[in-house]
């Protein structure tokens, strides 16, 4: 495989983890809020 090919692969994986890691932070979030707010 070339290796332009595999650096493109990377930088998709890259890319989504990073959108994975952030909606992970926003649902953190709200499930704080939720727990605070059933208190």
């Amino acid at each position: 495989m070339e290796i332009s090919k595999l650096k493109e692969i990377k930088n998709k994986l890259e890319r989504e983890f990073a959108v994975n890691a952030e909606e992970s932070n926003a649902l953190q979030r709200e499930t704080h809020q939720i727990k605070d707010d059933i208190r």
